[in-house]
């Protein structure tokens, strides 16, 4: 059993002080690692493998996502470690990635001390963990910093690695055939700054067999920020993709859409949260994610 500092031999004095260096020293969720601790994370198996030679590369780094009162915590019996998820810095974000459209990738952009935005890429299966008495010897990076925004969708990010509906397996593949119609679709310019999300009523929710057929109500899930009075145009641009999603779905067989509409967040209840499933099909292989992908900012570093 793994067994870490005592926090009062740590901290040259009381538990009690162990709470007032941490909020003191700026701990918070979304606080990035110096590299000096990124060396002594602990990764999740098939994670994030660190340099053997003990450098740490200039445009990764790790990113909290406990909670701040987890953090803040006294008793290192009761809260051992802090939580964390790795980070690249990356050239431009993508809207497809962004908003928590994608199951495993998150584009977002962190904040820089003179305050420009570094737009960077988090994997969620890339996580890990540092002891948490080790943040006594240590204080945030001040190279980036996630917005308390960034830092609740990047907690929620990892909570959905567990708790996110799943679309049937057999609904997948009677749509995959239409997979390059809808990635183009999905990453056009009006549906990343102006759709939340796309969400499905599949029904039945079950895997079915190849004779029975899937009825399903698209729900188009607008901005906050979206006025309809003030953008004409793009709300014709949104029915435009709402009307070629609805006919690529109807092509696909087995599959009946019932009708496509176009609300906003309030419209959508608790209650049909609990039935509808987000529409990013996410397959093997995205851009944002392979090796060696032009958007990533360690090709520049390497040159």
């Amino acid at each position: 059993m793994t067994e870490f500092p005592d926090p009062l031999v740590e901290s040259g004095g009381h538990a009690a002080n162990v709470r007032t260096q941490l909020l003191a020293s700026g701990w918070r969720q979304g606080s990035v690692l110096p590299h000096t601790l990124a060396l002594k994370v602990r990764h999740i198996p098939g994670g994030f493998t660190p340099p053997v030679d003990g450098t740490w590369p200039p445009t990764r780094f790790y990113i909290v996502v406990s909670q701040d009162c987890d953090i803040a915590c006294d008793n290192f019996d009761h809260e051992p470690v802090v939580e964390v998820v790795l980070a690249k810095k990356i050239k431009t974000l993508k809207g497809s990635l962004e908003h928590l459209r994608s199951p495993r990738t998150l584009h977002v952009a962190l904040t820089k001390p003179d305050g420009t935005m570094q737009p960077v890429e988090i994997d969620v299966r890339y996580r890990g963990h540092v002891s948490h008495s080790l943040l006594l010897e240590h204080t945030p990076s001040d190279e980036l910093r996630a917005d308390p925004a960034i830092a609740i969708e990047l907690a929620t990010m990892v909570s959905r690695r567990y708790l996110r509906g799943a679309r049937p397996d057999s609904f997948d593949a009677r749509v995959a055939p239409a997979k390059p119609q809808i990635e183009a679709l999905l990453d056009r310019e009006v549906r990343a700054k102006v759709l939340f999300d796309i969400m499905l009523l599949i029904e039945p929710l079950a895997e079915l067999d190849a004779n029975a057929e899937y009825t399903v109500t698209v729900y188009g899930v607008l901005m906050d920020s979206f006025d309809d009075r003030d953008k004409r145009e793009t709300r014709e641009q949104i029915d435009a993709l709402a009307d070629e999603l609805n006919n690529l779905l109807m092509q696909c067989d087995g599959i009946f859409v019932d009708h496509v509409e176009i609300v906003g967040r309030a419209q959508i209840s608790l209650r049909q949260a609990e039935y509808l499933r987000s529409f990013e099909i996410v397959w093997p292989r995205l851009s944002a994610e392979a090796d060696g992908d032009e958007n990533d900012e360690d090709l520049e570093a390497s040159k």
